[in-house]
């Protein structure tokens, strides 16, 4: 802060880089595992209910 002040911002440009930097890693990172993801299955399948209506029909 202070070389922003009395320098007028000269010397901010590797700071700047940096942060730039680490702001697209960190959204490439965050992309990168929701994309993973989303192409993923369920970790345990759970059956599909029987209907109601086909399970009456059935005990009839």
């Amino acid at each position: 802060m202070r070389d922003v002040v009395y320098f007028h911002g000269h010397g901010m440009t590797r700071a700047l880089l940096v942060l730039g930097i680490w702001a697209i890693v960190g959204a490439t990172v965050v992309i990168a595992v929701n994309v993973l993801r989303a192409n993923t299955g369920p970790a345990i399948r759970i059956p599909r209910a029987t209907p109601v209506r086909s399970a009456l029909r059935r005990s009839k």
